[in-house]
């Protein structure tokens, strides 16, 4: 990749309180991706012009390329980097050990209160992929990186976003 392929216009308009890049290549839809149910709350913090950074990061990606997100939330960045890939044969890996089935948060919250993790129930992550008709892309594991990480097998990762918890231990 060129140095160039990296730099995004900074062009941006405000339109209803949010920030949207001026010059949209056609692939990203922020409209429908403003209008996924908690997206505007997740990991982007409701910026829109992350997401594209994202979506634009993950479409100048060779095909089968892999991208590993370490923090899910809601899977608001899953989606933008998936309407990047879409048509392509890459996948998504996106890792959050607080996604969790309503039946498992009570079990395993002491567990991962160490991590102060923002537990979210899981199905409305997956839900929210299933909208974008991303769900072929993206799959979600739901434990620490560490632990995913162990079990690696070695593939090459070609983008990796990390946007999880902050704590050191």
């Amino acid at each position: 990749m060129r140095k160039e392929d990296f730099l995004i216009p900074m062009d941006f308009k405000i339109e209803n309180g949010i920030y949207i890049p001026g010059n949209l290549s056609s692939g990203f839809d922020w409209k429908f991706f403003d209008s996924i149910e908690g997206l505007r709350e997740c990991g982007t913090r409701g910026r829109l012009e992350h997401s594209y950074y994202l979506y634009h990061y993950a479409s100048i990606l060779p095909d089968n390329s892999l991208i590993l997100e370490i923090g899910t939330l809601k899977g608001g960045s899953a989606i933008a980097m998936g309407m990047g890939i879409l048509g392509k044969n890459s996948k998504i890996i996106t890792i959050d050990p607080g996604l969790l089935h309503i039946e498992e948060i009570d079990k395993r919250k002491d567990e991962l209160n160490r991590y102060e993790l923002q537990i979210t129930n899981i199905d409305e992550v997956v839900n929210n992929i299933k909208t974008a008709k991303l769900e072929e892309y993206i799959t979600i594991i739901s434990e620490t990186s560490e632990n995913t990480l162990k079990r690696w097998d070695g593939r090459l990762i070609d983008m990796i976003f990390i946007d999880g918890s902050h704590k050191y231990e």
